[in-house]
């Protein structure tokens, strides 16, 4: 074998050795933590599972201390702006919800009445961007809210989005109290991908937002759902936020399985 051949086959080994190694990188996610503490539901320890609420708005809704979602109503404004039943709408989110289920410990059902639920979704009553997501968390016997963190929570436009913070401090971990996921009713919706390339995917938004709202914060890199910038190259989690939920929740648990309603 020539000097020549050995060398490139060399060079091969360690390109694709390289790309293994960043297709497995284990900082491809970050946690949310707000006021320097990482925020999950159920019980405050790394890597344990969580069973999880949602709802959907059913009549206009305001909470003062939100820093995003605010106000919000019933997706049916937003349903019947883009021509879809509202159903439709709705299924796209529970289909989002059964991706995470199905790549980590969390599972979730939806609360008969909305102001039980963990994670309430909306329309956005006063519209900016194109999603987002608030997250406030327990404190001992208070509630804290997100609206001390500096970071929009969300899906957006480069003009709108405000990347990503670090990963410092210690590693405490808080509860999660109330979570709340609000779409522009004013911009373009669509199921699926392809077709008008100014509208997103209801799914894929979703499910960007419900990873908020369960304690992912933005990776400030493109090819992982938690990236800050929509993409069609893709249709659900990546290794990256794959590795993120279940550093909060653990693997997927069968144990948790509830159907939802």
């Amino acid at each position: 074998m020539t000097y020549a051949i050995r060398f490139w086959l060399i060079l091969l080994a360690v390109l694709a050795g390289a790309s293994g190694a960043c297709a497995a990188d284990p900082q491809a996610y970050r946690l949310l933590r707000l006021d320097g503490q990482i925020v999950k539901w159920g019980d405050p320890a790394l890597g344990s599972p969580a069973h999880i609420t949602y709802a959907f708005v059913s009549q206009p809704a305001h909470d003062a201390k939100a820093r995003n979602c605010r106000d919000m109503d019933r997706l049916d404004i937003l349903a019947d702006r883009i021509g879809l039943p509202v159903e439709d709408v709705k299924q796209q989110a529970l289909a989002a919800f059964r991706l995470w289920e199905r790549v980590g410990g969390v599972s979730f059902t939806e609360a008969a009445d909305p102001r039980q639920a963990d994670i309430l979704i909306g329309a956005q009553s006063r519209p900016r961007g194109y999603a987002f997501a608030n997250v406030r968390y327990h404190v001992a016997d208070m509630v804290s809210d997100s609206t001390k963190s500096t970071d929009d929570r969300g899906l957006n436009d480069a003009g709108t989005a405000r990347g990503a913070r670090g990963e410092a401090g210690g590693r405490s971990v808080v509860p999660i109290a109330k979570s709340a996921i609000c779409l522009n009713p004013m911009r373009g919706w669509k199921i699926g991908h392809g077709g008008v390339e100014e509208a997103y995917d209801l799914k894929y938004t979703f499910a960007h937002e419900i990873g908020h709202a369960i304690g992912l914060d933005h990776y400030n890199r493109p090819g992982q759902l938690m990236f800050f910038k929509y993409s069609e190259a893709f249709a659900g989690p990546q290794d990256g936020d794959i590795l993120g939920v279940r550093a909060l929740y653990g693997p997927p648990s069968t144990r948790l399985r509830v159907s939802a309603r």
